[in-house]
């Protein structure tokens, strides 16, 4: 980011659909009122067109996949 902070982003492949517009800033909006620490936290999100991008917190030194599954 411009102010140095190391993100994760994550670039969402959709069709144009308005039910899939709505679906995502459905939920978009339920996962950024969720805070567990087991969750990665949402910072932003991108919805234009069919561009659909979530920003969240940088994990470092591992994966989600390597915590659920192991080596």
């Amino acid at each position: 980011m411009k102010n140095g902070k190391i993100v994760a982003v994550k670039n969402l492949i959709s069709r144009k659909s308005n039910k899939i517009d709505d679906d995502f800033e459905s939920k978009v909006m339920l996962i950024s009122n969720v805070h567990h620490r087991n969750l990665v936290q949402l910072l932003g999100y991108c919805s234009k067109g069919q561009d659909k991008i979530l920003v969240h917190k940088y994990m470092t030194n591992n994966s989600l996949g390597k915590f659920l599954f192991g080596n």
